[in-house]
């Protein structure tokens, strides 16, 4: 398979998790800047999302690197980045006090 099918398969199966992974934690910091609690501001299920995309984009980057046998090397970190971040996502589910 030539790289640029190789890419615009990886930004077709990669683009819903990037964006819902980085949606709570990028609202997180801006809450933080802005000097408000994100426990009492973010909702739970906006972290919620963001945890399970985490998850499946971790599991879709891990299956891409083996599927690719490790020709695209940066599925490997992406997919321990995206873990890492499933963690705090799913505590941040479990204390914020604000739900619909």
């Amino acid at each position: 398979m030539p790289d640029f099918l190789g890419y615009i398969l990886i930004a077709l199966v990669l683009a819903l998790p990037l964006y819902g992974a980085f949606y709570a934690p990028f609202k997180i910091i801006m809450l933080l800047v802005n000097g408000k609690d994100p426990l009492h501001h973010i909702l739970r299920y906006q972290c919620f999302i963001s945890c399970t995309l985490s998850f499946i984009g971790a599991f879709c980057a891990f299956f891409l690197y083996l599927a690719t046998r490790g020709h695209y090397e940066f599925f490997l970190p992406l997919a321990f980045f995206f873990s890492i971040q499933a963690i705090p996502m799913l505590i941040m589910t479990i204390k914020a006090k604000t739900s619909v």
